[in-house]
């Protein structure tokens, strides 16, 4: 019965296709890390300001590095990839908005992502 599962030609056809997805995932994921720091510089042209007490206080979205990227095939035969990274919501303050876009952000929660893709036609979906 293995040897029949091994010579099934569409399971030869997923798991060639798998091969060449796993190849390919990491520079995906290299990809998805610029991704996301071209998404955190936006988030800083887009805080939201608010005054407390003479205080400037805005909040933004950063991304940490991209800390697993792994990929695994379905029990269909569909290439599945997996990338983990932390989700940081920043604060920043100051007396004017200009002192606070100086100031240090501060880490005010995190959130572990996870993202999933499928790989069809040759590539990876976003």
């Amino acid at each position: 019965m293995a040897t029949l599962h091994k010579l099934d030609p569409l399971r030869v056809l997923h798991e060639r296709s798998y091969k060449r997805a796993a190849a390919e995932f990491p520079e995906f994921c290299h990809e998805w890390q610029h991704k996301l720091q071209a998404r955190q510089q936006y988030n800083l042209t887009r805080i939201d300001w608010r005054v407390d007490h003479g205080t400037e206080n805005g909040t933004y979205v950063g991304y940490g590095p991209i800390s697993s990227c792994v990929t695994k095939m379905s029990d269909g035969g569909v290439s599945i990839g997996k990338l983990t990274y932390d989700e940081y919501t920043y604060m920043v303050s100051g007396k004017t908005v200009a002192d606070a876009r100086h100031a240090q952000p501060k880490p005010v929660s995190t959130v572990r992502t996870l993202e999933i893709f499928r790989f069809d036609h040759n590539r990876w979906f976003e």
